[in-house]
């Protein structure tokens, strides 16, 4: 018989799917038995013994719940009376996880002056086989740091998900803080490092902006820049 294929199957979730047995012996067949060669990653739930009549069936139900990733196989055994017994169907699937991949690895925002803020963001992709469901974002200075789209989100396999963080400094200096992902990956919580300095404009001295005042005899040429400390 064609193998059963469970395809991808989350680790510690489990998938049932099913056969259908049919007694093509042209007589009564009893099933005594029917065994899984992998116990751990796939399980008959039917009960035996079960009798056939002559072109009679039953459905065999199979669950594949994987404990590891990466591909499983196994083999289910028929014992019978039959004239071809035992029987074997190949069964396999593929245990996944969710995986996460935070780019860049952390925020540096600069110089902000204390009336302005600054966005910038992290983009979080799911390089995983299962979908990978964050559960929170939270800043660990959400005084200076904030998150924009903060809450619980899922990313399907493959896919990507831009989280955006405003710095707005609400004191003069460097500030610290950490992003922090808690989801269902092995790895949680994920967390990057978030940095920015407060600045205030203090005064205006010569240099950088151009231009004349007065008129006639009076006019004056100037310049000054903005000094940020």
């Amino acid at each position: 018989p064609s193998p059963l294929l469970f395809s991808n199957v989350a680790v510690s979730a489990s998938r049932p799917d099913s056969v259908l047995a049919t007694n093509t012996a042209g007589q009564s067949v009893a099933i005594s038995s029917i065994v899984s060669s992998d116990t751990s990653s796939f399980a008959v739930t039917s009960t035996t013994p079960v009798t056939l009549a002559a072109g009679a069936s039953t459905q065999v139900r199979i669950v594949f719940h994987p404990r590891v990733t990466g591909q499983r196989g196994g083999r289910i055994t028929f014992t019978s009376n039959g004239p071809t017994s035992p029987d074997t169907l190949h069964v396999e699937g593929i245990g996944v996880v969710p995986s996460i991949a935070i780019s860049p690895s952390g925020l540096s925002f600069g110089a902000v002056s204390l009336a302005l803020s600054q966005l910038d963001s992290v983009l979080v992709r799911n390089p995983g086989g299962d979908t990978l469901s964050i559960a929170s974002i939270v800043s660990t200075n959400a005084s200076q740091f904030e998150i924009i789209n903060a809450g619980s989100v899922s990313v399907p396999p493959g896919d990507s998900l831009r989280i955006r963080v405003t710095f707005h400094p609400t004191s003069i200096g460097q500030k610290d803080g950490r992003i922090t992902f808690t989801l269902t990956g092995a790895t949680s919580p994920d967390t990057i490092h978030v940095e920015g300095v407060g600045v205030r404009l203090t005064a205006l001295v010569p240099r950088y902006l151009e231009g004349v005042s007065g008129t006639g005899a009076n006019r004056i040429p100037f310049a000054y820049r903005a000094h940020l400390e």
